[in-house]
């Protein structure tokens, strides 16, 4: 598992992605972090 600091950018989803992202289906959840930002590149 990873975690996410103050400092970290992550990914969020909300309503029934949330949810979809959950190994138990039907979880009570509104939003869900699915994934940490590695890297950024702006050209």
């Amino acid at each position: 598992t990873a975690q996410a600091g103050p400092d970290h950018l992550v990914f969020i989803v909300g309503s029934r992605e949330a949810a979809q992202a959950m190994p138990i289906p039907f979880v009570p959840v509104d939003h869900a972090i699915v994934g940490i930002v590695d890297d950024v590149q702006l050209a």
